[in-house]
């Protein structure tokens, strides 16, 4: 019987290691998705900046090409892009 109870202490514990093991496993890979995510928003942070700066850079260059305050020649240059 002394067995028996020893065995099943190696099993209880044993249960715990790999529930412990899977726990810490998917707490990476949340880590690692949320990282990804991160990285993800931050170089779409970057690329939106970028597009309004070239955005920008277009409008002061449409409206320097016309002549006088045609702001609707810009809107319509604009609307090409």
């Amino acid at each position: 019987m002394a067995g028996d109870v020893g065995e099943t202490n190696d099993r209880f514990f044993k249960f715990g290691e790999e529930k412990e093991s899977k726990v810490r496993k998917e707490k990476s890979l949340k880590e690692i998705e949320m990282g990804n995510a991160a990285y993800k928003a931050t170089v779409l942070s970057d690329l939106l900046g970028t597009i309004s700066s070239y955005q920008s850079k277009a409008t002061f260059v449409a409206y320097n090409q016309c002549s006088g305050n045609k702001m609707d020649k810009v809107n319509e240059i604009l609307s090409l892009v």
